[in-house]
């Protein structure tokens, strides 16, 4: 048995194995590309496939895509040296979706806890700080 159930299952079908093998080949690329970009660059883009002798780069905007198309002989060169047979870098602008916002949240008080912030309040000396209180104590933030 080998070590993951991932690898026992994919050794037994065909079109899993040949699916692991390109991501094993994307992050192979990925890695290279990352180790000869300067740092701020190396976290704006995602190998997508690489077919053909060509290598489809996803740049998550138009700024990182035009430094990656410059950088595109550098990066060929670097991934030949590591082996890659790579003859060509295609890059293309892809932006990620960014997550929804969430959504504010809402405190409930209890009235007993509204009470004894209440409480509290009075006790303050600070008026800025006392009225705070108050207006937590009355559920307005």
């Amino acid at each position: 048995m080998s070590a993951s159930p991932f690898t026992d299952i994919a050794s037994r079908d065909a079109r899993l194995k040949r699916l692991f093998a390109a991501v094993r080949l994307n992050q192979r690329a990925t890695a290279v590309m990352q180790g000869a970009l300067p740092p701020g660059l190396a976290g704006l883009f995602r190998v997508v496939r690489i077919e053909q002798g060509e290598v489809l780069v996803y740049a998550r905007n138009g700024g990182a895509a035009t430094k990656l198309r410059l950088l595109a002989d550098h990066l060929i060169h670097a991934l030949r040296q590591r082996g890659l047979d790579v003859g060509a870098l295609r890059v293309k602008v892809h932006v990620d979706e960014p997550e929804p916002p969430r959504p504010a949240k809402q405190i409930a008080l209890t009235p007993h806890a509204r009470e004894s912030l209440s409480r509290a309040a009075a006790q303050i000396a600070s008026p800025a700080l006392r009225a705070a209180m108050e207006r937590l104590a009355r559920n307005e933030g």
